[in-house]
């Protein structure tokens, strides 16, 4: 391989002798004088555009004063961090597990056994107590802010009903968005495997505006959420409230928390759901229980009474809840009423009921009064002779009672003029009869007949 080497110039290697040396050194003077010339001339350039003394010193001045601001101010800059950690709300947790003797039905077969160790082994919420930025519960605000009027709804989570969920799973999705991502960290504090969006309906949030004044609003939100208790290799086991229900009192002009609590309501006697697989079938090895929990619930700490708050408008709780209620439960647009009311109402008149299907509420509207019922609470009206003819209708209405809905039709004195089962509703099948007739949901359909045929029979009973 041959290889390139860059010579020398020849040049370089002679020497020119005396003469050539005595002039390359008066070249080279030259050169030194002309740059020692050209440093003379900046100098002099730079001399002339010098800042004069006084504003020389000016400018020391202000640079001082400056740097002294700044070393100043530093303690209270520092102070203020200090001061907007201060601001952030200690939520604290309060939980109180399920009893276990609601599983002693259960607990002998060895499938419920090690399903049910989610529930049996949560003794304690996840976190005690928590931190949270105040910041972080605008995102529950409505779009309208202090505009909004009370008794305005507003949707925080949609509704996905229409969506079938499967059971089988443990790992819930990933929080999308500040309402979903505040909401999550809030559930999270109880048991790290919430799902915002629960299995069955109603599912989703939302919120009402309950009062205002000229820089607060007082916020009444509605939850629909569950847990997902075990962990692979133990089958699924499903903890659903009946709903949390929480209260926000923020103020509008710096976004300060004045109250906030949010819980699992505890007036009924029975609110949690609880479901869990012993076979890898859905639809056949699924157990189910519905039990009491005595409290769950979040709340800050520090904050002032909302009872002390003066508004300028405002709609009473109930009314709230009620809208929400409304929101979320499609047949609820009309009046429900619980057992006792629905009875003294009905020996008055049978007029209003809630269903979804405008033909149903039709026929409810006009011939009936609705109600509903826990087992439990018909146990305790049917012992209490104080109730009289309420004693008796609940006596009678537990007779007809079949697991795990019965929906009833009775006459104001108690008697069970006509009764399904929710489980019959829900096997109809579609046929030509029921397109026939304009109805393309089996379930509707069906409870539609029922209802005409218990009318039907009670005018032939009553009206004879």
């Amino acid at each position: 391989m041959t290889s390139i080497r860059k010579r020398k110039s020849i040049e370089a290697e002679l020497d020119r002798g005396p003469e050539a040396r005595t002039l390359e050194k008066e070249d080279n003077d030259s050169r030194e004088d002309k740059v020692d010339r050209k440093l003379d001339e900046r100098k002099n350039h730079y001399v002339k555009s010098k800042v004069p003394p006084a504003k020389t010193y000016l400018l020391y001045i202000l640079s001082f004063l400056l740097g002294f601001a700044l070393i100043w101010l530093w303690p209270f800059t520092h102070k203020l961090e200090a001061r907007d950690d201060a601001t952030l709300l200690t939520l604290h947790t309060h939980f109180t597990p399920v009893d276990p003797k609601a599983f002693d039905s259960f607990i002998d077969r060895e499938e419920s056994r090690s399903s049910l160790h989610g529930i049996l082994t949560w003794k304690t919420a996840s976190v005690a107590w928590s931190w949270i930025h105040p910041h972080a519960f605008a995102a529950l605000l409505p779009a309208e802010g202090i505009d909004a009027k009370p008794g305005h709804v507003w949707r925080l989570i949609p509704d996905t009903s229409q969506e079938f969920m499967y059971s089988y799973k443990y790992v819930p999705p990933p929080p999308s968005g500040p309402i979903e991502e505040l909401l999550y960290s809030l559930l999270s504090l109880f048991h790290p495997q919430p799902f915002l969006v629960s299995r069955y309906g109603p599912r989703g949030a939302a919120a009402v505006l309950r009062a205002k004044n000229f820089d607060s609003l007082d916020i009444i939100f509605r939850l629909h959420a569950e847990y997902q208790l075990n962990t692979p290799p133990r089958r699924p086991l499903w903890f659903t409230p009946a709903a949390f229900m929480g209260r926000l009192v923020i103020n509008m002009t710096d976004y300060s928390v004045q109250h906030f609590v949010m819980e699992v309501p505890t007036q009924q006697q029975l609110n949690v759901d609880l479901e869990w697989l012993i076979g890898p079938n859905e639809d056949e090895d699924m157990e189910v229980t519905i039990t009491r929990l005595e409290q769950m619930q979040l709340s800050a700490e520090g904050l002032l009474d909302p009872g002390s708050l003066v508004w300028s408008q405002e709609i009473t709780h109930e009314k709230a809840h009620d809208l929400l209620e409304k929101e979320l439960y499609r047949y609820k647009q009309v009046e429900y009423h619980n057992f006792t009311k629905a009875f003294v109402k009905g020996s008055r008149a049978l007029r209003e009921g809630p269903l979804a299907s405008p033909v149903v509420q039709a026929i409810l509207q006009d011939s009936f009064v609705s109600s509903w019922a826990l087992v439990t609470e018909l146990e305790v009206y049917s012992r209490d002779q104080s109730l009289a003819g309420i004693s008796l209708a609940a006596s009678l209405a537990l007779d007809a009672y079949v697991f795990p809905v019965q929906v009833l039709i009775q006459h104001p004195s108690g008697y069970v003029i006509a009764a399904i089962n929710a489980n019959k509703l829900l096997e109809a099948e579609l046929n030509d009869t029921m397109v026939s007739e304009g109805f393309y949901d089996p379930a509707v359909y069906t409870y539609y007949k029922f209802l005409k045929e218990g009318l039907q029979e009670f005018r032939e009973i009553f009206q004879e």
